[in-house]
């Protein structure tokens, strides 16, 4: 009986821990008419153009991902130290702020609203 309960939790648990799983799409757009075979390594910029203050952004760490799985596939290899491409980055963004209003009961107790009247003396004209 443990262990099938300790199975079902194993598997409940990795089932929500994968739907958490996001990964965004990547859209690649290279030049034809570059020759990416005379290349055999590359490597990044030291300070990126993506990065602020002295920490490696989000944007900067997803965007290095992104470039290594292509370059990858071209068969570019990732060398800190003497790479024949450097890679930097320029992007612009845009943030956008959905807002959505809910109806509200109103007042801090409202919820109560259909099953309660106000405490006593409160709001009955006394005194």
């Amino acid at each position: 009986m443990n262990s099938m309960m300790t199975r079902a939790l194993m598997i409940t648990a990795s089932l929500l821990l994968s739907a958490c799983a996001w990964t965004p799409n990547t859209f690649v757009n290279a030049d034809p008419s570059v020759d990416f075979s005379q290349y055999k390594s590359f490597g990044y910029f030291p300070k990126l153009s993506t990065d602020k203050g002295q920490y490696e952004s989000l944007v900067s760490n997803f965007l290095k991902v992104a470039v290594a799985q292509q370059f990858d596939a071209r068969g570019l290899m990732f060398d800190e130290d003497d790479p024949q491409l450097l890679v930097n980055f320029y992007i612009n963004t845009k943030e956008k702020i959905k807002a959505r209003s809910v109806p509200s009961a109103g007042g801090y107790y409202g919820y109560r609203d259909p099953f309660y009247g106000p405490w006593g003396g409160y709001g009955m004209g006394m005194g």
